[in-house]
């Protein structure tokens, strides 16, 4: 019988990027068939955006730069991205090489260009990392153009408060239970054999976040599994049972 082994090191934020055994499970974990990234997200992702062309672009936690580059081929006039992560930059860049953007390493609250506005905002599930939410939203309100967009993903409230069950049930999920649903705060996952932590909020502490900031929340939606996303029936079943992801769409 194989048991994983789980390390005592606790890894905050884009650090747990930089481990060379969790990046290499990270990435072999991107390309599995049907995976909730691309099957569940990213569309999602995509119908908030529409039309990117002609826009100047933000995105906080850009990771490996591939969105990046689609993002140019479908016309976006120019994109910026930061990742705090040193292994996550250096793939972007060579993602991005040659084209109209920018890559930088840095924490998501002190991007290092103040002067700049955006038609767009992003960031993909990077927002549970950080411990306070507000002093990045307020930065992003006031670097976007007066018909400027946030738009955002993170992990569902539902899932941030399963953390308990989730670590303790290696392979595939048999239950989830909900549990501490209305205590936000910092959370333990174990994720890919590591000790990661992320912090739960509730549907409402995100949507109060939003108002306290200044935005007009436009849209809210959930991963909700479309068929069409998805290859294989049994995980395209699987994946209806709770929502892995949540959305908002913000404008000033």
């Amino acid at each position: 019988m194989h048991h994983k082994i789980i390390h005592n090191v606790q890894y905050r934020g884009p650090e747990v990027y930089d481990d060379p055994e969790f990046s290499r499970q990270y990435h072999h974990k991107r390309q599995k068939v049907d995976n909730p990234n691309d099957a569940l997200e990213k569309p999602v992702i995509e119908a908030l955006l529409g039309s990117v062309a002609g826009k100047t672009i933000l995105d906080l936690g850009c990771g490996d730069g591939k969105f990046g580059r689609q993002l140019l081929v479908e016309g976006a006039a120019r994109y910026y991205g930061v990742d705090g992560s040193e292994q996550m930059v250096r793939l972007a860049e060579e993602q991005l090489s040659g084209q109209s953007a920018e890559v930088f390493r840095a924490d998501l609250v002190h991007w290092p260009f103040p002067n700049l506005k955006f038609d767009t905002i992003l960031s993909r599930l990077v927002l549970h990392y950080l411990e306070d939410l507000r002093p990045l939203f307020q930065k992003v309100y006031d670097h976007l153009l007066p018909d400027g967009e946030f738009i955002f993903s993170v992990e569902h409230p539902i899932l941030t408060s399963c953390y308990e069950s989730y670590n303790n049930v290696p392979g595939k999920r048999g239950n989830w239970i909900v549990d501490n649903y209305f205590e936000d705060g910092l959370r333990e996952n174990i994720w890919l054999d590591k000790k990661v932590i992320k912090y739960h909020r509730t549907l409402e502490t995100y949507f109060r976040v939003c108002q306290d900031t200044g935005f007009r929340v436009e849209s809210i939606r959930e991963s909700r599994p479309q068929r069409s996303n998805f290859q294989l029936e049994e995980n395209f079943v699987r994946r209806k049972r709770i929502p892995l992801f949540l959305f908002f769409k913000l404008s000033r």
